[in-house]
């Protein structure tokens, strides 16, 4: 073994040991930075979901309600 395989055998172990994925875009530093964006937005889509649908159901009962004859008793 000469000194040119020394200096291999270094570089590699020398390189990080967990690279950067390629699939990972380069706004998240990790994997589990990804996930937590990801549970994060869902959370938020969903609250925004169960608002819209309450919001809906309100303005179909307002509309319903509107037509009903005023009660006199």
């Amino acid at each position: 073994m000469d000194e040119a395989d020394n200096v291999e055998v270094a570089e590699v172990t020398e390189a990080p040991v967990e690279a950067r994925p390629e699939w990972l875009p380069e706004k998240f530093n990790t994997a589990e930075d990804l996930v937590s964006s990801y549970s994060n937005l869902e959370s938020k889509l969903g609250k925004g979901e169960e608002e819209l649908r309450e919001s809906i159901t309100k303005e179909m009962n307002d509309q319903m309600l509107a037509d009903r004859p005023a009660y006199s008793g």
